[in-house]
């Protein structure tokens, strides 16, 4: 027998999502919490596909939200319009992976409850000390500090990831800061120059996020004798 959206709705009310808020989204289930002393909201979200007779399971995130860090960044995103502008996000990791060999196809009622417990492992063996470690701001400074982007357990999400990475740096005192901001700005700098010189106009962009990276960090960039971007 077919399921309906109140059976998968009901399937995700049996999760033990500690003291989380829950909603309905569009095409998902969200669960979110603020710490306002630490100035961190969390949010886990479920995203499915509806089909004819069943739901596909396509997204499952787990993202933090650091104020102190949005509210220096977001003014600049949209000053310089760049995509996401309006989107206060921080850090996003990906669990998808972790779902791998459980059927997301969900189109009878004992998928539901096999997917259910999948998920609740999930939370307790991975979400949850993901949250607990990285809701700390002095945590994820010292990942970025000692790791290759490509390395970080997390995404730093877009627009302007540069920046982002370097104001954990900052506001936290990192002694890695300085050389970490030479290392990302030179870097993002060498990309955008060519790609302005492979795409012109196209690149138009890239070019805004250098711009919006240098304005952000300007004063750091002045006292090592940065050499802005003319172009």
């Amino acid at each position: 027998m077919p399921i309906s959206l109140d059976d998968f709705k009901n399937g995700m009310e049996r999760l033990d999502v500690r003291d989380f808020h829950k909603k309905k989204i569009w095409h998902g289930f969200e669960y979110f919490k603020s710490d306002r002393k630490k100035g961190v909201k969390v949010s886990i979200i479920l995203g499915y596909n509806e089909g004819y007779d069943n739901f596909h399971i396509d997204s499952f995130f787990a993202s933090l939200y650091f104020k102190s860090i949005e509210s220096a960044r977001c003014p600049l995103l949209n000053k310089y319009h760049i995509v996401g502008g309006n989107t206060v996000s921080t850090l996003t990791h990906s669990f998808m992976k972790e779902l791998e060999g459980c059927e997301l196809r969900i189109s009878q009622p004992e998928h539901i409850d096999i997917l259910v417990n999948k998920i609740q492992c999930i939370l307790n063996e991975k979400i949850w000390p993901y949250i607990d470690q990285y809701s700390n701001i002095e945590e994820v400074a010292k990942e970025i500090a000692s790791k290759k982007r490509d390395e970080l357990p997390f995404d730093i999400a877009y627009a302007g990831p540069h920046a982002a990475a370097m104001l954990f740096l900052k506001q936290t005192n990192n002694p890695a800061y300085e050389e970490k901001l030479i290392e990302t700005v030179n870097g993002l700098k060498q990309y955008v120059i060519s790609d302005v010189a492979e795409h012109g106009s196209l690149a138009e962009g890239s070019v805004r996020v250098l711009k919006m990276v240098e304005e952000q960090l300007h004063d750091d960039l002045e006292k090592v004798g940065y050499e802005f971007y003319k172009g």
